[in-house]
């Protein structure tokens, strides 16, 4: 009998842990370098990214080593 209400009492204790997980996002991101035709870095280019379904553009500047970052997408086909 005692071994039933300690696995109940588990049972409830991690249920009510799970319930309170944070829920994980369909999000990504997409990185990239900006370079010209002999390779050189392109530093504070604007680089437009589109998402095909919705057709919603975001920009960024590329840095100083002609990095480009777009962080927290939703799942989707970019250009």
């Amino acid at each position: 009998m005692r071994h039933i209400l300690i696995f109940t009492l588990l049972l409830a204790v991690l249920f009510v842990s799970a319930t309170q997980l944070p829920a994980q996002t369909a999000t990504g991101v997409i990185t990239g370098s900006l370079t010209d035709s002999t390779g050189a870095v392109i530093p504070g280019a604007k680089v437009t990214l589109t998402d095909q379904q919705t057709n919603q553009s975001r920009e960024q500047m590329t840095n100083e080593t002609g990095i480009f970052e777009f962080r927290a997408l939703p799942r989707g086909v970019y250009n």
